[in-house]
């Protein structure tokens, strides 16, 4: 495994609650412009010294280290702003067998939903 694709759907309020803080949409027609689109471009991604990015990425019980944020991409769709990065693993790439991947915030702050499941088996398992 060399890197994680990681993409985080915000809810309809959370989404909402954005984009008002930040005056976008204000004919309020729930369709944000590719410049209002493009303004949120990282906006989650300005994290603080320390910060795991809620991604525990685990070999055999012992944290691998991660990149901070690469590639990163922003769309809103339905109500939801939707956002995607990509984590590169440091130092020597492990073999994907058997990793686990946690998202978790240790404050609890904030509550994430799984909502798809992926079992890596095999030399060809890049998806």
């Amino acid at each position: 495994l060399t890197h994680l694709r990681i993409t985080w759907a915000y809810d309809e309020f959370y989404s909402l609650l954005v984009t008002e803080d930040r005056g976008l949409d204000p004919d309020y027609d729930g369709v944000l412009t590719e410049a209002e689109v493009a303004s949120l471009n990282g906006f989650d991604m300005r994290w603080i010294e320390g910060f795991n990015g809620d991604t525990v990425l685990l070999n055999g019980g012992e944290e691998i280290a991660l990149s901070g944020p690469q590639e990163v991409a922003t769309t809103f769709s339905e109500g939801r702003i939707i956002t995607s990065h990509l984590r590169a693993v440091e130092g020597d790439a492990p073999d994907a067998n058997g990793l686990v991947i946690k998202p978790y915030d240790p404050t609890y702050y904030t509550a994430y939903e799984v909502t798809q499941k992926v079992t890596v088996q095999g030399d060809d398992a890049c998806r």
